[in-house]
């Protein structure tokens, strides 16, 4: 499976309080991927913040399990959860 998005893994870094873009930065290998701007440092927000660094991973993760109960004709695993996980992963692709 392919994607676009930049490779992972994601890591977070710490606020960075002197550039005056109060927040936690997420960084690639390849640089930049975003800023989770929060001018009063909420835990929400730090939250949101190592959420999207584990995304690369978390998505990995859910394409890996989709085909195995793809290969595995779903077992025991109700249909309605199979269909969520293969919902989530198309969002995370842009493909819904």
């Amino acid at each position: 499976m392919s994607s676009t998005h930049t490779p992972g893994p994601w890591t977070l870094d710490s606020v960075d309080e002197d550039s005056g873009l109060i927040g936690w930065w997420i960084h690639g290998p390849t640089g930049h991927v975003c800023h989770v701007y929060d001018r009063r440092l909420t835990r929400r927000a730090q939250a949101d913040a190592r959420l999207i660094a584990a995304a690369p991973e978390l998505l990995a993760a859910a394409e890996h399990l989709l085909d195995r109960l793809d290969a595995d004709h779903l077992g025991a695993w109700d249909r309605n959860e199979r269909d969520a996980l293969a919902a989530a992963v198309a969002k995370a692709r842009g493909e819904s």
